[in-house]
């Protein structure tokens, strides 16, 4: 599906911001309200618009991001489904993803002790020891969502939200609640919020700024549904033979447009890079940039398609 330049400009303000009202985004775009609001309701009726998510520093709530990929053996349809229900399933599973290539899934547990994921794993194991050929784990550090830009002409603005290495901030039942209202739909109404955590509109007004303040909540981002813009996800993961060069690999790909997430994991691989690409040869080509100013230093890489994601809440994508 082809989409208009107008509405390129509207999927580029709601990645900045996707909490952004229509008084906002009317003084923007200079268009009129009415015109913004059709404009987004049609690009979520045509399936490019599939959600609106608070970026969310779990560390700063005192949580530990453990990120698992995972290759399945002896499967068919129903075993995978029920494999799916149990990650779905469970609380501490924040996030699951569909890959293609050397993982089959990705998904990530969010704890506040080693213990609670011991038990995950545990009742993970318990249950499908037998259909895991393969697995690997690392712990999320420092983690860089970056406004997507993929589909943008030229070098348009970059924001930077970096999250995933802070200390616990205080924080009461009420926050909690918004976060999880707002990690779902970001869109959420200060009216609806209230009426959900039971607070009223001035208390969720001002607990919501403090959020934002504090950086418990450090964005708001827009999901896009890639396909129905001809346009393929890939985590590209860098293995690197020396750290030298990691922070000019790291400054590189913040300029590349097509790289929206880097994180810096511990375990696994040096980087983890976020592509979105027109096509396997694209990303490719982008591979190919990094290697040429950086071959000496990159030991060698994995890559990988991601597709649709089947659980997302506090876990960056």
């Amino acid at each position: 599906m082809e989409i208009s330049e107008f509405d390129k400009k509207i999927l580029y303000e709601l990645d900045r911001n996707s909490r952004a009202s229509l008084s906002v985004l009317s003084k923007k775009l200079k268009k009129s309200k009415q015109f913004i609001d059709y404009r987004i309701r049609k690009l979520e009726s045509d399936g490019i618009i599939s959600g609106y998510n608070a970026i969310v520093d779990a560390s700063k709530l005192g949580f530990f991001t453990y990120r698992f990929y995972i290759k399945l053996k002896q499967m068919n349809s129903t075993k995978e489904k029920d494999i799916l229900d149990f990650l779905n399933r469970s609380k501490e599973v924040w996030t699951v993803a569909k890959l293609y290539g050397k993982w089959d899934y990705a998904f990530f547990i969010g704890v506040e002790k080693i213990k609670d994921l011991y038990s995950v794993w545990e009742n993970f194991n318990s249950r499908f020891k037998k259909n895991v050929k393969d697995y690997e784990m690392a712990l999320y550090g420092k983690v860089t969502n970056l406004n997507k830009r993929f589909f943008m002409d030229g070098n348009p603005p970059t924001i930077e939200r970096i999250y995933g290495i802070s200390e616990k901030l205080k924080f009461d039942e009420a926050d909690f609640k918004i976060i999880e209202i707002l990690s779902k739909n970001a869109r959420t109404s200060l009216v609806e919020i209230s009426g959900k955590t039971r607070k009223s509109i001035n208390t969720t007004k001002r607990k919501l700024k403090e959020l934002e303040s504090k950086g418990i909540i450090c964005g708001y981002k827009l999901n896009i549904n890639l396909k129905s813009l001809n346009y393929t996800g890939y985590r590209v993961d860098l293995y690197l033979s020396s750290n030298k060069q990691k922070d000019e690999i790291y400054k590189f790909c913040k300029s590349d447009k097509k790289i929206y997430l880097i994180v810096n994991p511990i375990g696994g691989a040096d980087l983890e890079l976020s592509f979105i690409t027109r096509s396997l040869y694209e990303l490719h080509e982008e591979i190919g940039a990094l290697k040429e100013l950086f071959g000496e230093d990159i030991n060698y890489y994995e890559y990988f398609e991601f597709s649709n994601f089947t659980k997302v809440t506090l876990t960056p994508d």
